[in-house]
């Protein structure tokens, strides 16, 4: 009998946390957008292209730097609008990008299709200002009406998005403003010292 009400009351505890959350989830907004900004000292002309083009990504890309393991399997194009590329990496996981939109020197969407966890939306936009670029990276998230979705968007990945989103705006204006004429030697500097010193 003793263990019958304990598991009754273990029961009841997770039926009540379950209706907590389910109503909080309720009242949360189901779409976030999260924002990360960085001022780069060159014009938008020279930073553009290392976004516009996915296979610059490898240059300054947090999640390809700390997982240096991952595969990546390259779209027919990976310049501007329709460019595409997949990865499976052991820290990254898997998924797949395609640039929806790009409008030169002016703003860039993408599509990510992470499978069973879902899709978001990115963009980036660029202004220019004194020959200096101030860039934009936003990360749109749409939980609809899963509840449990939007406590996640709200108070889970806020946090860690913009960690990863700050990351790889430093390496972006590491590696645009110690631009090299040789990508392989840019791209052997930031993978040593980018992680380490930020």
């Amino acid at each position: 009998m003793k263990a019958r009400k304990i598991l009754t009351i273990i029961g009841l505890v997770i039926v009540g946390i379950i209706v907590i959350l389910a109503a909080i989830g309720a009242i949360l907004p189901s779409k976030v957008v999260i924002t990360r900004n960085i001022s780069i000292d060159r014009p938008v002309e020279t930073v553009f292209p290392y976004v516009n083009d996915l296979k610059n990504w490898e240059l300054w890309s947090t999640w390809h730097l700390e997982d240096p393991e991952m595969k990546i399997d390259y779209g027919v194009k990976t310049i501007g609008e329709g460019g595409s590329y997949s990865w499976e990496g052991p820290k990254a996981g898997k998924g797949h990008m395609g640039i929806t939109v790009s409008r030169q020197n002016e703003i860039i969407r993408t599509q990510i299709d992470f499978g069973e966890q879902g899709t978001v939306n990115g963009e980036w936009t660029f202004e220019e200002s004194n020959g200096k670029s101030l860039v934009s990276w936003s990360l749109h998230m749409d939980a609809e009406n899963d509840l449990f979705a939007r406590i996640m968007i709200n108070w889970v990945m806020p946090g860690m998005v913009e960690e990863d989103f700050d990351k790889g705006l430093n390496n972006l204006k590491k590696v645009v403003e110690k631009k090299t004429k040789n990508p392989d030697i840019q791209k052997e500097e930031i993978k040593t010292d980018s992680i380490q010193n930020i």
